[in-house]
């Protein structure tokens, strides 16, 4: 047989095989294909087995018609059709049952090692998700590493900036106290109680601010938030735009409102301070 002639014969092959793919032949249509089978592989016509992997890998597509489970069904069906045939006797297909067989065992011989291939790709991009995923839990624990690494190192110093600043209250607070008994000792002592009132005011003030002053700044080093919650975490984002007295009252309110009272105060202690010099107040 001629090259040409053996070339055109496969590629006919190769379309009954995808034809074969496309839908569940119906009974009726059996015979049809064997016939056309039947002619193709006369002569000592040899199918070429290599020819039916780029097919296989195309059936296996899965933007197209074709469907493997299809093929393998009509396969079956043809060659059980040709077994009843020759149980009856009938000898119109006896040459087609040695390249039918060879044919079919070609076809599932290669649809097999497709799928074993595809099977393998599989695992092997399961595997490297699997790696890429243990690679990044690696980068995500070794970064906590670091991040605890560094923590550990700066703790120490954290610890004593703490304790220094709470030493700090503490010797203001006791400042405080010794100040405010001074000025209750010098009430007795004082021609207006009005400038003992207005000094303690001033010192229970900057006291305050200077508590707070230092509660901040522990704040800052345990990384703590001591601001009132608010529409954001970061004034300067926010859309509203607050100006500075207002930012502070909605982000602290405490020590705007003990400030607003101690002005307050002042002020009052001031006007009476005022009226006893002038000899209003008896």
């Amino acid at each position: 047989m001629l090259p040409e002639e053996s070339r055109g014969r496969q590629e006919r092959l190769n379309r009954i095989v995808l034809e074969l793919s496309e839908t569940m032949l119906s009974e009726d249509s059996y015979a049809q294909y064997l016939n056309r089978l039947n002619a193709l592989y006369q002569d000592n016509f040899k199918h070429q087995y290599s020819d039916f992997f780029p097919i296989i890998l195309n059936i296996l597509k899965e933007d197209n018609s074709y469907n493997i489970d299809y093929l393998s069904n009509n396969l079956d069906a043809l060659g059980t059709f040709l077994d009843a045939q020759s149980e009856q006797g009938i000898t119109t297909f006896n040459d087609m049952y040695i390249p039918f067989t060879k044919l079919c065992d070609h076809l599932d011989f290669q649809i097999r090692q497709t799928n074993y291939y595809q099977s393998m790709l599989q695992k092997s991009n399961d595997l490297s998700h699997d790696l890429q995923d243990a690679l990044t839990q690696l980068n995500d624990a070794n970064q906590r590493i670091e991040d605890a690494t560094t923590r550990a190192n700066t703790m120490q110093t954290e610890l004593i900036s703490i304790l220094s600043i709470f030493a700090a209250i503490v010797i203001t607070l006791s400042g405080g106290f010794t100040f405010l008994g001074n000025s209750l000792t010098a009430i007795s002592n004082a021609k207006y109680y009005e400038s003992i009132v207005l000094v303690a005011i001033i010192c229970g003030i900057a006291l305050f601010n200077t508590i707070f002053l230092m509660m901040y700044f522990v704040a800052k080093l345990t990384g703590r938030n001591i601001y009132s919650p608010c529409i954001t975490t970061d004034c300067f984002s926010c859309s509203k735009k607050c100006n500075f007295l207002k930012r502070i009252r909605h982000r602290l309110p405490y020590v705007f409102y003990f400030n607003l009272i101690g002005i307050v105060g002042i002020i009052l202690d001031l006007i009476v301070w005022l009226l006893d010099i002038e000899g209003f107040i008896l």
